[in-house]
């Protein structure tokens, strides 16, 4: 089938179509990406992300944390220090133009994540980074499960350490205590007696509903 313009209307007036530019295409493309980009963005894992274990007993979880533990920790090879070389620019023009350069190293800040799964590095149940301070979370935990604690440090220092374990009971009202200071790194937890720096806090017993026995008097002539 053809087509024919009217030849009443001079050719300026005949109506035309024409396909969209391709580049009007790709920039519909790049702008969908960019804000998926920024969606993506928009959750920082700077965030404490707690899964837990399903059908877990709740425990309770207190991290004080303060980066003088990385210091304590470093002469077991597991930790570095890191500075970044940073040069710094000066112009004098008093009559005449000139430059000078600096350098300087600079240790940039430090980030902690302490981890929590079934191996070293693994976050299966929490990723959790760390801030000054004490801070805490109820996590659900399988009685019997052992979970590994990993101490990670990025940008001003490198490295990742197991710092110990923990293994709750089926028993509620547990609670674990971190504490990464000066001292290195100490776990006060069910399931981790004995190691380096690791103690035991059981949750109180229950109050005695009992009436209190009498002191038991020594016999006659002792």
């Amino acid at each position: 089938m053809h087509h024919r313009s009217n030849p009443c209307l001079p050719a300026s007036v005949h109506p035309t179509v024409s396909p969209s530019p391709p580049g009007i295409a790709r920039l519909a493309c790049w702008t969908a990406l960019l804000a998926g980009a920024v969606l993506v963005g928009c959750h920082s894992r700077d965030e404490v992300e707690v899964d837990g274990d399903s059908g877990g007993v709740p425990v309770t979880i207190s991290i004080t944390y303060g980066d003088e533990v990385f210091a304590a920790l470093e002469p077991q090879g597991f930790f570095r220090p890191v500075f970044e070389s940073a040069h710094h620019s000066y112009f004098f023009a008093p009559g005449y133009f000139s430059m000078r350069t600096t350098y300087d190293d600079v240790r940039p800040p430090i980030r902690a994540y302490l981890l929590a799964g079934d191996s070293e590095g693994d976050q299966s149940l929490w990723y959790w980074p760390l801030h000054y301070g004490t801070q805490g979370a109820e996590v659900p935990i399988r009685p019997g499960h052992r979970v590994t604690l990993t101490l990670r440090g990025e940008g001003g220092e490198k490295g990742q350490q197991v710092i110990g374990a923990i293994t709750p009971s089926a028993v509620s009202g547990q609670r674990v205590d971190i504490v990464l200071s000066a001292s290195g790194a100490r776990i006060y937890a069910p399931g981790a007696p004995g190691g380096p720096g690791a103690g035991v806090r059981p949750p109180p017993p229950p109050p005695s509903t009992g009436s209190p026995q009498a002191p038991t008097q020594p016999p006659p002539g002792q």
